[in-house]
């Protein structure tokens, strides 16, 4: 379990780490709705979910990082090119939008993005899911097969 003060302190130092200056880091009081955290630039706040402390730190890792990468690429940037140039030149590995599910007690040791980048998940070990190795939800809205990449953490 990941204390509040420790999440503060990690998302300090990378903000530190990156210049990102005028923020604070926040853990709400109650789980965000179907979020793990989100950057509030008119509070100049980066606010994570409780539900953050229960997951692990390379997880909760890049969950900072994507938040401080919205700071850094302002607000106009969105999930747009911008935003995912910053993230990226940061160290993140996830997609634009992270699966919010239960929180898992095992260390995430892998991260598999679809070659769209809008789709992405951790894992514990590198397993292919009913034998897939192409994204499902890419073929789900229609985009046909698009391959998946994996990245040890």
């Amino acid at each position: 379990m990941i204390s509040r003060l420790a999440l503060a302190r990690r998302t300090a130092s990378v903000m530190v780490n990156f210049g990102i200056r005028g923020y604070t880091p926040r853990v709400a009081v109650r789980p965000l709705p179907n979020a793990w955290a989100h950057c509030d630039f008119n509070k100049r706040e980066l606010v994570f979910s409780p539900a953050l402390l229960e997951t692990d730190w390379v997880f909760a890792n890049q969950i900072i990082l994507h938040e401080a990468a919205h700071a850094l690429a302002g607000p106009m940037a969105n999930h747009g090119r911008k935003w995912k140039d910053t993230a990226r030149s940061m160290g993140y590995r996830l997609g634009a939008s992270v699966p919010y599910s239960d929180p898992q007690t095992m260390p995430h040791e892998w991260a598999v993005t679809c070659q769209t980048g809008e789709h992405s998940a951790m894992r514990h070990a590198k397993t292919f899911e009913d034998g897939e190795k192409m994204c499902g939800k890419c073929n789900d809205i229609g985009a046909g097969l698009v391959p998946l990449f994996w990245e040890r953490l």
